[in-house]
């Protein structure tokens, strides 16, 4: 099953409960007060195998008490009737809780994982309710400010029974503080979490250094500490379905540097006033993760002030443009001003 939607409202957005093998993907739930995408296992039902990626979950805020969450995954009670889930390339952001895992702790089956999650801004960005154990937890990326009158908390993580049995490593949190984690009652910070729970190999507190690109979107800048600092789980795709190449980065989008700007534009004047002047310049490749990779276009802008504005553009060029593109419609006794800037997984130079 493959479930697309925008929502906001009352009720969950999607409530799963006892299904197997379902992926749920490329939604955005907004504004709602209950759970974005809830997967529950119970009453002798299963649920296992699990796909829930690239999906956001912005500004939910529960009333009367009740806590709004991105993501819920288990079972209330049967600990062996939810496996090999993945949570994966998610973006929860200004919302009361972020991803909630509960029970699930049978070590004989496959465990669940989450990986390569961002959680910005939530009262807390990962609560593990009782008995979640068995969970493999990586590459996630908990960015939480300075406590506001309406999230107190402004957790990095709540655990909230005293199970150690989990994988955590490669994640990122920031800032630390002396109650940012919070296991089994009592509150720390980063250093008294790896003590209680003896996991986070790898793990870091650092500025993530990210930029708000489009409504809860938050995706790194350059010299971010989340750039291949990751764990290789075979990851494919980030949350824009940009691919990965080399080191996989932390948190749900990766960081593209942009492509490499064009040199070498030049206009080659035809013999005869009946065709147009060409526009070349040189070849631009890229270097993605040690990658040479070509890029996938290029858009050409011109106008007749140097510096801009450049009034005319011709977007989608194919990788090959810059072997030559007719320059036609223009004026004579005119200055014309032209860039081109190359594309790559719509990022421009």
């Amino acid at each position: 099953a493959n479930v697309h939607g925008v929502w906001s409202g009352d009720q969950e957005l999607y409530y799963f409960q006892n299904v197997n093998t379902t992926h749920v993907h490329h939604n955005v739930a907004l504004g709602g007060r209950t759970t974005a995408f809830a997967f529950w296992s119970g009453h002798g039902g299963t649920s296992h195998g699990n796909i829930i990626e690239k999906n956001m979950a912005l500004s939910m805020h529960g009333r009367d008490g009740f806590a709004a969450r991105g993501i819920y995954l288990g079972s209330p009670a049967e600990v062996d009737s939810c496996s090999a889930n993945v949570i994966r390339y998610n973006i929860v952001s200004d919302s009361d809780v972020g991803i909630v895992p509960i029970n699930c702790w049978v070590d004989t089956l496959e465990p669940n994982r989450i990986y390569n999650n961002t959680m910005v801004g939530n009262g807390v960005n990962f609560l593990y309710r009782t008995g979640a154990r068995f969970w493999e937890v990586q590459n996630n990326l908990s960015y939480n400010p300075a406590p506001t009158e309406s999230e107190p908390r402004a957790a990095h993580v709540v655990h909230e029974s005293n199970d150690q049995l989990f994988v955590a490593s490669n994640n990122l949190f920031f800032p630390d503080g002396p109650e940012r984690f919070i296991f089994a009652g009592t509150p720390g910070s980063f250093d008294d979490w790896i003590v209680a729970t003896a996991q986070e190999q790898d793990s870091m507190v650092s500025d993530p250094v990210l930029t708000e690109t489009s409504a809860g979107v938050y995706e790194p800048l350059a010299g971010s500490a989340v750039i291949d600092a990751g764990f290789d789980l075979g990851q494919e795709s980030d949350f824009h379905d940009r691919a990965i190449r080399g080191v996989p980065d932390i948190g749900a989008v990766e960081y593209h540097a942009p492509p490499t700007s064009p040199a070498g534009l030049r206009v080659l004047f035809p013999i005869t006033l009946a065709s147009s002047p060409t526009l070349v310049w040189d070849e631009v490749a890229t270097d993605i993760d040690g990658h040479t990779i070509q890029v996938s276009g290029y858009h050409l802008r011109y106008g007749t002030t140097m510096g801009g504005p450049y009034t005319e553009e011709v977007t989608s060029l194919a990788p090959d443009a810059y072997q030559g593109v007719d320059l036609e419609g223009l004026q004579p006794d005119v200055d014309y001003y032209f860039i081109v800037v190359a594309v790559y997984d719509d990022i421009e130079s």
